[in-house]
């Protein structure tokens, strides 16, 4: 490959409902949103920006919570991904809710089957 790979960077909104079940045991008295939808949340965001043919997910390189996510909460992630040495494909993700940064996350890609990156 001759060329820098561009993808551009792609947004999902997600609403987090309030009656999901998840919230009763997540935690009882305080419900949040599990981090683990985050990083669900920023591979479909991979998804969006990539299109179809992204291996599926590999690694969680990094991840910070900055604050909780309510029932309620509107999600908006947005990522970004680059070419790794090795030819996968790393996402940054950032997202948000009400205005604030609620989460980082860096997720790794293999490369793709048949790619010659």
């Amino acid at each position: 490959m001759t060329g820098a790979l561009e993808i551009a960077p792609a947004e999902i909104v997600v609403g987090v409902p309030a009656d999901d079940p998840v919230f009763a045991g997540h935690y009882p008295g305080y419900p949040v949103l599990p981090g683990v939808y985050l990083i669900g949340y920023a591979d479909r965001a991979a998804r969006a920006a990539a299109g179809p043919g992204l291996p599926r997910l590999s690694s969680v390189d990094s991840i910070r919570f900055r604050r909780p996510v309510y029932p309620g909460d509107r999600v908006t992630v947005t990522a970004r991904l680059r070419p790794d040495a090795g030819g996968g494909l790393i996402c940054t993700a950032v997202a948000t809710a009400g205005g604030q940064t609620v989460a980082t996350l860096t997720l790794g890609y293999p490369p793709a089957e048949g790619d010659a990156r």
